[in-house]
């Protein structure tokens, strides 16, 4: 996973803001779709593992991409299906 990556190859403190549900200073803020709306960011890097046709899932992804006032990056894997 991400959140436990992250600290063994970068040392980065990581706050799991989908647990603490608050943003804590100089840690790396890993949310999910669920907990990211009516914030704001100066970046901002998705992750996602396909580009979904579902209504919902596009307007999540979109509230995402959205969350950042300065840069926004999206990754996908390069073969990712489009469903």
């Amino acid at each position: 996973m991400l959140e436990q990556s992250i600290p063994g190859i970068l040392s980065w403190k990581v706050n799991k803001a989908y647990e603490s549900k608050r943003k804590i200073k100089d840690t790396l803020f890993v949310s999910n779709r669920n907990h990211v709306k009516g914030l704001e960011f100066p970046f901002v890097i998705c992750v996602a593992e396909t580009i979904s046709r579902s209504h919902s899932l596009r307007n999540a992804l979109y509230m995402m991409l959205t969350r950042s006032f300065i840069k926004t990056y999206l990754l996908i894997p390069k073969d990712a299906p489009i469903n």
